[in-house]
């Protein structure tokens, strides 16, 4: 009887580790979706051609596209941990 409990508290943990996980990917969708909206709404390729030759313009996207990709390998990091 012992063996079957035990098979059902395994099935338990899986279940709920699963939904964690499902959770876990749901949220990372999110974060690449978000991303990729921000990316595209800050600048436009209008915006960048009618700024070519702006140093401060090429600086504060550089900028920007740094921190919103460091952003997105944080959260690459900490979705790969937990599925890990």
């Amino acid at each position: 009887m012992g063996y079957f409990d035990a098979l059902v508290n395994s099935a338990k943990t899986l279940t709920t580790q699963a939904a964690g996980l499902l959770e876990s990917t749901k949220k990372f969708r999110q974060t690449l979706s978000d991303t990729a909206k921000e990316l595209k709404s800050d600048y436009t390729e209008g915006d960048v051609i009618e700024n070519m030759g702006d140093v401060d313009f090429a600086n504060d996207f550089a900028n920007e596209l740094k921190n919103t990709l460091d952003n997105l390998i944080k959260e690459c990091k900490r979705v790969s941990d937990d599925c890990i």
